[in-house]
């Protein structure tokens, strides 16, 4: 497992079987997955969920984790895991903090 993979506090199998799911077009289980996930959001594995969400196309975990690091926006973006978040969802974030 890398460092990014470490950050995600215990969900990396929820991960594993959110990505299964989608790539195998399992949408009930992915569903389910996503959920799970988006319950299990921190201060330390926000931003990292979120890159895979994105990076996924899973919208609904995606949108959660954008509610959660908005809602914790000083933390969060103090987080190393926010600091090696991909630019352009940071970007994208950012951008929906100020509106």
């Amino acid at each position: 497992p890398t460092q990014r993979s470490s950050d995600l506090n215990g969900s990396e199998m929820a991960i594993d079987l959110l990505i299964a799911a989608r790539l195998l077009g399992l949408e009930r289980l992915r569903g389910i997955v996503e959920s799970v996930v988006g319950y299990a959001l921190d201060i330390e594995n926000a931003a990292c969920i979120y890159d895979v969400a994105a990076l996924y196309s899973c919208d609904r975990l995606k949108k959660a984790c954008a509610y959660f690091i908005i809602g914790n926006w000083t933390a969060v973006t103090a987080s190393d895991a926010f600091k090696e978040m991909d630019e352009q969802n940071k970007n994208e974030l950012i951008q929906l903090k100020g509106e």
